[in-house]
């Protein structure tokens, strides 16, 4: 139970002997280890410079550290092996119970794909779906993690359909989340254009709320708007006439 070396022969002999017949037993021990390493963080984090001097099991700094280092250098030693998609999905939850949930949702999205047969995958989209919903920052920001989500829900509801049964409260909660974020966004767009005479655009991001999310709180404010638009020019009255034509559309300036 001397972990560290333990650790260390494994990664030796792995580098050493890469098509040993012995792959297969060595990657099921070494990640043992990187579990228990992880698992022991976990319960009692301790800071990097805390020294462990007294038990064998662990290595002498950065106990959770040192466990996430052993399932990267895993994956990268056999991404095909028998263990590849667990040695991912554990990469993966551990920087989710760390709140790392950009990390998280990209070694989720990994799993997803590389591994389609994996017996993770309902858990690798649901938490891939919670870290999108956790990173995304509001509508002054990417629009990126809330698409990622929206996409995310169609696909386990449509791929999984026991598993979303049974996780159906929060997926409904999650649902409505991402249609009020979406119709906010295209909400904020329209006032934007509005505001600055661009009507025509301020149309299209109403009409959007209408076609796509008319059951939000913005559905019902988007057919007001709307009518309010209604006779008013495309785009703004342009100033200085005289000063645009000097440079015609096709001048690079």
């Amino acid at each position: 139970e001397d972990y560290p070396k333990a650790e260390d022969a494994f990664t030796r002999l792995v580098k050493e002997y890469p098509r040993t017949k012995y792959l297969d037993s060595t990657q099921k021990h070494r990640f043992e280890i990187a579990q228990y390493w992880v698992q022991y963080n976990q319960v009692a984090p301790a800071s990097f410079a805390s020294l462990n001097l007294s038990d064998n099991k662990r290595p002498l700094n950065d106990t959770g550290g040192n466990g996430r280092r052993v399932l990267e250098k895993m994956r990268l030693d056999d991404p095909t092996g028998v263990l590849a998609d667990d040695v991912t999905m554990a990469i993966a939850n551990e920087a989710f119970q760390r709140g790392d949930f950009e990390t998280a949702a990209e070694t989720y999205e990994d799993l997803r794909l590389a591994y389609p047969d994996s017996k993770h995958q309902f858990e690798a989209h649901f938490l891939e779906l919670k870290c999108c919903l956790e990173v995304y920052q509001g509508p002054e920001y990417s629009s990126e993690p809330i698409d990622r989500a929206e996409k995310l829900l169609k696909q386990i509801t449509k791929q999984f359909t026991k598993q979303a049964g049974e996780r159906s409260e929060y997926l409904n909660e999650a649902y409505a989340e991402v249609r009020f974020e979406q119709a906010q966004r295209r909400w904020l767009q329209a006032e934007y254009r509005r505001k600055r005479g661009e009507n025509k655009s301020a149309r299209m991001y109403l009409q959007e709320i209408l076609d796509g999310y008319a059951d939000t709180p913005f559905g019902e404010q988007a057919q007001e708007r709307l009518a309010g638009l209604e006779g008013l020019p495309d785009d703004p009255t342009q100033h200085l006439v005289w000063l645009t034509r000097l440079f015609p559309d096709s001048d690079p300036v």
